[in-house]
């Protein structure tokens, strides 16, 4: 498991956090994740795309996003970005991590990420 769940998956099988997911994360010290609701994407550093239709998004990641600037990806890599790559709200992220301490991070007064906590007592 990487720094960030936003790779926990968006195509239909992957659309929602569940039960069978949530056994995974149970082993852990803190785990971050970006906030959806942060107006810039992280993964591709561009404004607002993670907030379009997904198939405006598949349109624009090419041309229109730095990530799509400087790689350069194909319809094929545009497809699995979007089909890996999903931000979570914070109530994903306590159903992922219950028990576990919810922090914000902060950037210009906006929530810009989460981290989840367990400290080991």
């Amino acid at each position: 498991m990487t720094r960030s769940l936003a790779r926990a998956g968006n195509s239909p099988g992957n659309a929602s956090i569940s039960d069978r997911d949530a056994g995974k994360f149970q082993q852990f010290n803190f785990r971050y994740d970006d906030q959806l609701e942060f107006p810039i994407e992280p993964h591709v550093l561009t404004p607002f795309i993670h907030w379009l239709p997904r198939r405006l998004q598949a349109r624009l990641l090419r041309n229109f996003t730095v990530w799509g600037l400087m790689t350069r990806p194909d319809a094929a890599a545009r497809a699995r970005f979007l089909d890996t790559t999903r931000m979570l709200t914070r109530t994903e992220l306590q159903t992922l991590f219950p028990g576990a301490e919810i922090w914000t991070e902060r950037f210009l007064g906006l929530a810009k990420s989460f981290v989840a906590v367990k400290i080991d007592a």
